[in-house]
């Protein structure tokens, strides 16, 4: 449950999960820009993120499931996450 307290919002009790950006032909999407919110678009309980060199990130499950949004240049792919995924993949088109 977040609590509030001087305009910022700390959220505790989420889990952290390793997101694996891939581009469509199987290389890593480094640099890829991810975004995550809940599936009902709480707006405090969205995220930004940003692929590193492997195509890879640490993201918080802000809700189950988890709402991500990955951007790479003129791609764009969607896919909820949930806490009982193992190695959450995304693969750009």
């Amino acid at each position: 449950m977040p609590t509030r307290g001087n305009g910022e919002v700390v959220t505790v009790g989420t889990k952290r999960k390793k997101l694996k950006v891939l581009k469509s032909d199987g290389q890593a999407a480094s640099e890829a820009e991810i975004y995550t919110r809940d599936r009902s678009a709480t707006l405090h309980l969205e995220r930004r993120y940003k692929a590193n060199a492997a195509g890879e990130t640490e993201i918080e499950l802000t809700g189950d499931p988890t709402v991500v949004v990955v951007v790479l240049g003129d791609s764009l792919a969607t896919r909820e996450i949930s806490d009982k995924d193992d190695a959450p993949t995304v693969r750009l088109p």
